[in-house]
C-alpha cells in the first residue's frame, strides 16, 4: 500500500508520494508562488526553486535514496 504525506494547512493539500521511496518522489499540490526546497541527510541543498502548479517529480535532481527534507514556504508562511 503506498503511504502519502498531507500537508492540509490551506487551501489545497500537498502531497508528497510514496514514502518511503527509492530517490525518487512526486510533490502535488504546489501554487505558483510557493517556494520548494529539498535537502539531503548532510544539510546539502538538492533544489531551491518557485515551483508552478504543474507536479514536481524528483527524479531528475536526485540520484540516490536517502533521507531527504522538504521545506516548502507559501505566501502565508
Amino acid at each position: 500500500m503506498e503511504k502519502r504525506h498531507l500537508i492540509k494547512n490551506r487551501k489545497n493539500d500537498i502531497i508528497i508520494y510514496p514514502n518511503p521511496n527509492n530517490g525518487s518522489f512526486e510533490i502535488k499540490g504546489l501554487q505558483s508562488d510557493d517556494e520548494l526546497s529539498i535537502y539531503d541527510a548532510l544539510g546539502k541543498l538538492i533544489i531551491d526553486t518557485t515551483h508552478g502548479k504543474k507536479p514536481l517529480n524528483t527524479n531528475q535532481y536526485i540520484e540516490k535514496s536517502g533521507v531527504y527534507f522538504v521545506q516548502i514556504k507559501t505566501k502565508s508562511g
